[in-house]
């Protein structure tokens, strides 16, 4: 076997130095930095040590993002490339972020810095900046902090006015949520219900329907038929065989880190509807859910959110997270519809800091969104022509 040719590229500045390795057509990066605070990377690829590091971190964590998991972009797709930033104080893992670039003009932290406290948090967020606008093509950093609005993230917003500059828009990329606690008693919860809601809760339980988990090839394959139809009848066409390829990885990751669980509801045995929950630290995420579109008439959901609340309690788990609530969407969007089926169960809302965008070019983020608005809107005349 012939030898692969390697070429390496060496680039240094102020405490940090870029490899980048070009080998069998693949190109690795490793950006390094050292200095007081510990030792910063910024890699292409983890070794197997360093990935059993991140994930044993990851798993001690009460509030973090199934999007920081280093296998999750290997179970579901996600478009464009990543790289996995590290902050070590000796042999400590003491931060982490996975970075993701949609483009190679934009580059994304979604809830991270993940860490154990804002301190940390914040030395990371400096070196990241730096090591994405020396080490990347980006135009632009974007950072969706990872907890919701309080004491710590108001920690990390003041140090940051004071030490880098980034600019904030508050609009729908904005995240927030709805949360139930399932420390709650069952009447408090309730007492929260809207009417309709309590009248829907009765119905499902007079129409005789069951909740239960469930795993196997045939139930995961059901649920794939009702989510593609449901989404078939708004419109909109889901690739049945590729996204049940998808339900059955997310099932798998399931069963070999316990982040989560597949939750129906049942008619003699027959699969009504369902969803699929996502263990984050203290919360079970609602990730995705549907019901049969011939079944539309029973509040198949209702009955099973209810249910989950109590799988959860069992599990361990205190929060149910609704997986996000849009305040900014009119009465003639879908999500409209979708945010007062949520409230119907808590109007208990949670928050979190505003988006931040490091330029590296000048003006780039209404750049950038001028031109995917440009595409958006080339799209839609084809498709109407």
């Amino acid at each position: 076997m012939k030898n692969q040719a390697i070429h390496t590229t060496l680039k240094t500045g102020a405490n940090y130095r870029t490899t980048t390795i070009e080998r069998a057509g693949a190109s690795h990066l490793v950006w390094e930095m050292d200095d007081s605070d510990g030792h910063f990377q910024l890699l292409s690829e983890l070794t197997a040590k360093q990935e059993r590091q991140i994930k044993s971190f990851y798993g001690r964590l009460s509030e973090v993002s199934i999007l920081q998991h280093p296998d999750w972009d290997d179970v579901v797709k996600i478009n464009g490339k990543r790289l996995f930033f590290t902050f070590h104080k000796g042999t400590e893992l003491v931060a982490y972020a996975i970075v993701r670039f949609p483009n190679k003009r934009i580059a994304n932290v979604e809830f991270g810095p993940v860490a154990t406290n804002p301190r940390s948090a914040l030395a990371a967020l400096r070196r990241i900046r730096i090591a994405v606008k020396e080490a990347t093509n980006a135009w632009y950093l974007c950072v969706q902090l990872p907890w919701h609005t309080g004491s710590k993230t108001e920690y990390i917003e003041f140090r940051m006015d004071n030490e880098m500059t980034a600019k904030r828009f508050f609009d729908k990329r904005n995240w927030s949520s709805s949360v139930i606690d399932t420390h709650k008693s069952d009447q408090e919860i309730a007492s929260a219900f809207s009417s309709n809601h309590r009248r829907s809760l009765k119905k499902a339980t007079k129409a005789g329907l069951e909740t239960r988990e469930f795993f196997t090839d045939a139930e995961i394959a059901e649920f794939n038929r009702i989510y593609v139809d449901m989404y078939g009848t708004r419109g909109r066409k889901i690739d049945e065989s590729s996204n049940l390829e998808e339900y059955l990885k997310i099932r798998n990751f399931f069963k070999r880190t316990g982040n989560g669980f597949f939750y129906g509801v049942f008619k003699d045995d027959k699969l009504l509807g369902g969803m699929i929950i996502i263990r984050q630290g203290e919360a079970g995420f609602y990730y995705h859910a549907a019901t049969d579109p011939e079944w539309r008439s029973i509040p198949v959901q209702h009955l099973g959110v209810v249910a989950v609340l109590d799988e959860l309690r069992s599990r361990e788990i205190r929060f149910f997270d609704f997986g996000g609530y849009n305040h900014m969407v009119d009465e003639n969007d879908q999500v409209y519809n979708i945010n007062r089926f949520k409230d119907g169960f808590t109007k208990h809302y949670v928050f979190y800091p505003r988006l931040l965008y490091f330029e590296f070019v000048p003006n780039a983020v209404r750049l950038l969104d001028g031109i995917q608005a440009c595409k958006d809107l080339i799209k839609k005349v084809i498709r109407r022509a």
